[in-house]
C-alpha cells in the first residue's frame, strides 16, 4: 500500500513533536550549552583581543560538550573556566538523557494497591 506523502510527513511531525515534548529540558540544556557557551566564548575572545567568529565559537562549544576541544585554551581565567565547565555539564546532560525512564527497563508488575505481584514460573 502506498501512503500519501502528506500523511507520512504528518506522522513524522507528530513523532518529532512527541520527542521534543519528552526531552524538552535536555534539548534546552544542550542548546544553552552550545549557543550560550559559544556566545560567551566569542565575547571573551573579543575581550582579550583575539577575536574569533561566532560560528567558530559555537563549533568549539559543541565539541567541548564531548570533551573534544578544537582550540587551544588561552591564559585567561574566565575562558579557562568555560573550557573546564562545558565538558562535564555536556556529559551530564547527555547521560541524563540516555538514562531517562523511557530507555530503562520496564517497572515490575504491581497490584492496584501498589504491592508487587508474585509471579509463578
Amino acid at each position: 500500500m502506498i501512503r500519501a506523502p502528506g500523511r507520512t510527513l504528518q506522522a513524522q511531525l507528530v513523532y518529532l513533536w512527541v520527542l521534543v515534548r519528552r526531552f524538552k529540558l535536555t534539548f534546552f540544556s544542550l542548546a544553552l550549552l552550545v549557543l550560550g557557551g559559544g556566545t560567551v566564548m566569542w565575547r571573551l575572545y573579543a575581550h582579550i583581543g583575539q577575536p574569533i567568529s561566532w560560528s567558530r565559537a559555537v563549533f568549539a562549544a559543541y565539541f567541548l560538550l564531548f570533551a573534544q576541544p578544537t582550540m587551544d585554551i588561552p591564559d585567561y581565567g574566565p575562558l579557562e573556566a568555560l573550557f573546564t565547565l562545558i565538558p562535564p555539564l555536556g556529559i551530564i546532560t547527555v547521560r541524563d538523557w540516555s538514562a531517562s525512564p523511557s530507555s530503562s527497563s520496564p517497572r515490575p508488575a504491581t497490584t492496584r494497591s501498589g504491592s508487587p505481584c508474585s509471579r509463578r514460573p
